[in-house]
């Protein structure tokens, strides 16, 4: 991964995620889960200023071979996706048409669906 600065975008991004306080989502946050191990481990993805596509997402996660696989990468933006619309994470704009999305999360600290407390970073 190549560093790079941060845009006026992503470091507001950064900022509200860091200053939020925890957030309620209607979605499911458990251990094992898809949902937990994508917003782990965007969490460490941004406590390194850096915000990551989907193709960066799994290959940390599940390896080069399922990065690679466009199939497995599209079950993968439709779980992010979902999670969007939980409020979990942000889809910041593409800068290039080409370029595969990135994500951030809209807090580090969350309240799921089943009330449990989810804290993915520590002040």
């Amino acid at each position: 991964m190549s560093r790079k600065r941060l845009s006026p975008s992503e470091r507001l991004l950064l900022q509200e995620a860091l200053n939020a306080a925890k957030k309620k989502v209607d979605i499911r946050l458990r251990v094992g889960e898809y949902q937990y191990a994508l917003a782990k481990a965007i969490a460490s993805f941004l406590l390194e200023l850096y915000f990551p596509n989907v193709k960066e997402l799994t290959e940390k996660l599940y390896g080069n071979e399922k990065a690679e696989s466009v199939k497995f990468r599209r079950n993968v933006q439709t779980i992010l996706k979902k999670m969007e619309k939980s409020d979990v994470v942000r889809i910041l704009p593409k800068k290039k048409p080409w370029e595969l999305q990135a994500y951030g999360l809209s807090s580090f600290k969350f309240e799921d669906v089943d009330k449990s407390q989810i804290i993915l970073a520590t002040e």
